[in-house]
């Protein structure tokens, strides 16, 4: 069986290239299924597993035109077919919409379709963006999704047929795990100016994550805790773009860098530092498709401030500090107060969370995933 992927996220270091780089570390002994790979540049090929079973192709782009539509359908529809591959899979949300064989097609979640309001497309873009996601999901053999409430999502918002949409949960990377080791610990402290105790927040940051909200309510549990910080790090995506300045008034307020912001990319391993380092990670979003940060923090001992967002409840359930309203500041604020003043319950939500993850595995996710290609491409 021969299996092509679209494989140009392979080099943005977000989470779909996580993801596909997962489901490949699992998929390289595979004896039976051989995979091409198609890429946009060289850089992308480091990072590939080695694997006889793996093909990669560069789709060079046409008198220097490059773009992310030209490449997935056109210049991938046009090399799909000349290599006669069986399926073609797509692990972010989009299919090719010229390619007329068999396909497959992860939809991690379809927030742009419920809330288009959250996010900053020019109208050409934003209509292109739900034309092509629905037109996607019809034509697709079959679809992937994370989670239970992304599933009744698409469902509701495109009108697929349910047993069309198979849920393969997620995991968090093998390297996020509790480590003995403080160096690690220390240094990265160090290079964010860390004191001692550090609230956390990883991720791109937009609206649904209520970040200024977490600043807001840190503010008060700074003036409490004089030991405690906060630690932000990602893009800001807000239509504000205010994260920056919103921290450096507070700590004019307070006197000292209580918060601390940056948007520089960080390595896995810095991440994995952070995260054993942090007193709690703080993942306030009202909307995802899945949740990655929590099960990452989780693996590492680190109790997570759960927003409300419906798939929340899938990934940690009730093992974690769970905030009904991320836009009520007040409520914020407690929580905090709550891991910092409730000992026995911080240890206990600790230990529970740390046992939910073992429920999420990538190697199922790979197995479960080949498993439905060997299926559709027989059919």
């Amino acid at each position: 069986m021969l299996i092509g992927i679209d494989c140009h996220h392979i080099i943005d270091q977000k989470g779909i290239e996580r993801y596909l780089l997962n489901l490949l570390g699992f998929w390289k002994d595979e004896k039976d299924v051989k995979f091409i790979l198609y890429l946009r540049d060289k850089a992308s090929l480091a990072k590939i597993p080695q694997s006889k079973n793996f093909t990669p192709k560069i789709l060079k782009s046409l008198f220097g035109f490059s773009s992310t539509a030209f490449f997935q359908h056109v210049l991938l529809s046009i090399q799909a077919k000349k290599d006669k591959v069986d399926l073609l899979f797509s692990p972010s949300y989009f299919l090719p919409i010229f390619y007329q064989g068999k396909t497959v097609v992860t939809i991690h979640d379809i927030i742009y379709q419920v809330h288009p309001e959250w996010f900053n497309f020019r109208l050409g873009d934003k209509i292109l963006v739900k034309l092509v996601g629905r037109k996607s999901a019809q034509k697709a053999d079959l679809i992937f999704t994370p989670s239970e409430f992304s599933k009744q999502e698409i469902i509701k918002f495109y009108g697929i047929r349910p047993e069309k949409i198979k849920v393969t949960l997620l995991a968090s990377d093998e390297i996020f795990k509790q480590v003995d080791d403080r160096k690690p610990l220390e240094a990265i402290k160090e290079k964010y100016r860390i004191k001692k105790n550090y609230f956390l927040f990883i991720a791109v940051i937009f609206e649904r994550r209520c970040v200024q909200e977490s600043i807001l309510a840190f503010e008060t549990i700074a003036k409490k805790y004089s030991d405690f910080q906060y630690l932000i790090i990602g893009k800001d995506l807000t239509s504000e773009r205010n994260i920056e300045i919103l921290a450096q008034e507070i700590n004019q307020k307070l006197s000292r860098q209580a918060i601390i912001y940056s948007q520089n990319f960080i390595s896995s391993e810095e991440m994995l530092a952070l995260y054993n380092g942090a007193h709690a990670t703080i993942y306030l979003s009202v909307y995802e498709g899945f949740g990655l940060p929590l099960l990452e923090s989780a693996s590492c001992g680190t109790p997570v401030i759960c927003g409300n967002a419906e798939v929340f409840r899938e990934v940690l359930g009730d093992d974690c500090f769970w905030v009904d309203n991320p836009q009520d500041i007040k409520q914020i604020e407690k929580i905090m107060e709550r891991t910092i003043e409730d000992k026995k319950f911080y240890d206990d939500i600790k230990f529970r969370a740390q046992e939910k993850v073992k429920e999420f595995s990538w190697k199922k996710c790979a197995i479960n995933t080949l498993q439905v290609f060997k299926q559709i491409s027989t059919d």
